[in-house]
């Protein structure tokens, strides 16, 4: 039986709590996260504003299907403010990744307040978590990057904002059905907007430090709250690599092509104009 006393507390211990169930059990899926929680939960004034405060290790923790390491979370239910209260530090010490987050989450679909707001720090982050946002344009995207960002928004108008440096990355552009790498780039992060400058890109033939099978690209990347993803890419080529096709599909022609100059593609997912 609940106690009358507001200073005494309800305690629950859990073990291996799969964290992809607890979110679908709240319809929460605005971004995706799993992994197998342990720790101990108190609850305390459950009888009138019940708080709860929750202290967990998190195995295997994935954002976005993205494998992020491990996890140590403090979490805390404020019922003044009808949220839930995040502060969570993520390694990975195979790759050298650390990743801190601060913030919260205000749960309720469509109500005034509900949404989201994190502030990340992070070395070394797995960017697999942004295929969840930009699979119609790249695939594959995989590699680390070092910076801050921060995810926030009512639930249905989630945004980012943020500076970050590309450790590493390699991607796959439908469009163009090519592979390209960098590293080293900035990446800028503004509501609706992503920015990469003055980037060095390299098709497969190509590696850091030649002056061949590479472009400078410009690259300028718009969407509505991550979604309706549209592009805007200026590029100065060098022998590289700009489209393999074997086939029409969907396309209206087809070849491979390498290619020396200036460049301009804009479009969205399924759609190019091109400027050669």
């Amino acid at each position: 039986r609940v106690s009358e006393e507001e200073s005494d507390s309800v305690v629950a211990d859990l073990h291996r709590i799969n964290l992809a169930y607890i979110f679908d059990l709240i319809n929460f899926h605005s971004v995706d996260f799993d992994g197998e929680a342990t720790g101990r939960v108190y609850a305390t004034r459950l009888r009138s504003q019940p708080r709860a405060d929750a202290f967990l290790q998190v195995k295997h923790f994935t954002f976005n299907e993205g494998a992020m390491g491990d996890m140590d979370v403090h979490g805390s239910w404020n019922p003044e403010q009808h949220s839930i209260f995040i502060d969570a530090l993520i390694n990975d010490a195979g790759a050298n990744h650390q990743t801190s987050v601060q913030g919260h989450i205000t749960p309720g679909r469509n109500k005034p307040g509900s949404g989201i707001d994190l502030s990340i720090q992070t070395r070394r982050c797995n960017l697999h978590f942004l295929n969840k946002y930009t699979h119609h344009i790249f695939t594959g995207l995989e590699g680390r990057a070092t910076g801050t960002v921060r995810v926030f928004g009512p639930f249905r108008q989630v945004n980012i904002e943020g500076d970050m440096r590309v450790d590493e990355a390699a991607t796959h552009v439908n469009v163009l059905n090519v592979d390209y790498h960098l590293a080293g780039d900035s990446v800028i992060l503004r509501p609706d907007n992503i920015w990469i400058r003055d980037a060095r890109m390299y098709d497969k033939l190509g590696r850091p430090g030649m002056d061949e099978h590479c472009a400078v690209m410009n690259v300028h990347l718009m969407h509505q709250n991550l979604k309706h993803l549209r592009y805007d890419v200026q590029a100065e080529a060098r022998n590289v690599l700009g489209y393999d096709f074997r086939d029409f599909g969907d396309m209206p022609f087809y070849g491979t092509i390498f290619a020396t100059g200036d460049v301009k593609l804009s479009g969205r997912p399924g759609e190019m104009t091109a400027d050669i």
